[in-house]
């Protein structure tokens, strides 16, 4: 019988011109058959720990779960296991927190069963979690609103969070001062902010200098640099990309700095997606004849995204790994937020523990749930991801997987097999 993969809680509000309300939205199994049948207790023995804040391999650990959480960690030998614990041998193995991507999109209207391998497929490549941002069209739903010069913001953010979101994401069209208002109003009844770096036809200093939490997409700060921002999405020009001058846009400027230097003051987190710009922008673009090309140097572009990224890093700006886009599991072995991880380090300037950082940590800090996610600790829920080789020498090997756990279930790695479409 083949497991239940479901996206649980998954409010989302849209504001637009345009606007997201979401909900942080956690992968979990529902209750279908397990891979393996365990006790009440599991002792992981022998582990090298990852833990996601950021600090060097902890050998030779043993974490005991019990409950969906991490009731505790220790070095092995120095505590005696509990006497009816089901007991696995780590030996040379590593474990990592669950991987979470921060920016994913769900409800794409494809079959269930399509939907269903594809949840399937990015839990079992090691994401636990993800930071749903979701794509409808405005409406007067109170998780699809489109915000207009005379809404009532109070009542809008509070029918939003009656939905049971976490969180507000604001898309596009919409002024500084709306901006401000909307991420005051959101914060005073206790949500998240999430932003595009751009929000015609506020700059990326209007979103964080309102306060948001986090602002998404490192190619779209070039528009920090422009003195004139079209008033609106559809008034940008058609040929934006094709006219661009990336050679105006130095990562080294001071305009850049001083971005970065508020961001990191203020805590405000860069989800940089720069796998969605290299692979859906700049590969796609290279592969066109030049003349049919829709970017004037997709080079520059992609240059620009990594320079960007790794000068954020620099600059102490809290990083996370989304890649908004979903994956391709017919031609796909893996989901994309390795891919993501690999370029924070092979572009970007990350080390593999840094790069981790990002998919564990720093995600649970942008949806607010840092106190049960996100890092190995006692306490935390047990959402852990089993590797045969060590990802903080290479980060290739975060796909070196062999088990999912997931609330303390555990969940042996295997290839999925798409429904016939």
């Amino acid at each position: 019988m083949q497991e239940n993969y479901s996206f649980m809680n998954r409010f989302v509000v849209k504001f637009q011109l345009l606007i997201l309300l979401l909900i942080a939205l956690l992968i979990t199994t529902a209750n279908g058959q397990s891979p393996k049948s365990l006790e009440r207790i599991l002792a992981l023995t022998n582990a090298t720990i990852i833990d996601g804040n950021g600090g060097r391999p902890q050998p030779r650990k043993t974490i005991i779960i019990f409950g969906g959480r991490i009731a505790d960690i220790f070095t092995t030998g120095k505590k005696k296991l509990p006497a009816d614990a089901t007991v696995m041998d780590l030996s040379g193995q590593y474990v990592i927190p669950g991987l979470i991507d921060s920016h994913y999109h769900l409800l794409l209207n494809r079959g269930a069963a399509e939907e269903m391998a594809r949840h399937r497929f990015a839990f079992l490549g090691g994401v636990t979690a993800v930071r749903d941002m979701h794509g409808l069209p405005s409406g007067e739903a109170a998780w699809a609103r489109a915000i207009k010069p005379d809404t009532d913001i109070v009542k809008v953010v509070t029918e939003a969070k009656k939905t049971g979101a976490t969180g507000i994401k604001m898309y596009a069209d919409l002024s500084p001062e709306v901006v401000a208002r909307i991420t005051k109003e959101a914060h005073r009844q206790g949500l998240k902010v999430w932003s595009h770096a751009i929000i015609f036809p506020s700059k990326p200093s209007d979103a964080v200098s309102a306060g948001v939490d986090v602002i998404s997409h490192s190619v779209d700060l070039l528009y920090e640099f422009l003195k004139d921002i079209p008033k609106t999405t559809d008034t940008r020009p058609k040929d934006f990309y094709k006219n661009i001058d990336w050679d105006k846009f130095p990562i080294e400027s001071p305009i850049i700095a001083a971005l970065f230097r508020r961001m990191k003051k203020q805590g405000t987190i860069l989800d940089a997606t720069v796998t969605h710009t290299h692979t859906r922008f700049v590969l796609r673009q290279l592969a066109r004849p030049e003349a049919e090309r829709t970017i004037r140097d997709p080079q520059w572009m992609d240059d620009f995204t990594f320079g960007v990224t790794r000068r954020a890093h620099e600059l102490g700006v809290l990083l996370v790994a989304g890649t908004d886009f979903q994956e391709a599991p017919r031609n796909q072995d893996f989901p994309n937020i390795h891919t993501e991880l690999e370029l924070l380090v092979t572009k970007c300037g990350l080390t593999p523990i840094e790069a981790i950082t990002t998919a564990t940590r720093n995600g649970a800090i942008a949806l607010g749930i840092e106190k049960s996610y996100g890092t190995i600790a006692r306490g935390k829920i047990a959402d852990l991801v089993i590797l045969s080789a060590d990802p903080s020498i290479d980060i290739g090997n975060t796909t070196k997987i062999v088990y999912v756990i997931k609330g303390g279930k555990l969940h042996k790695r295997e290839k999925v097999s798409m429904p016939a479409t």
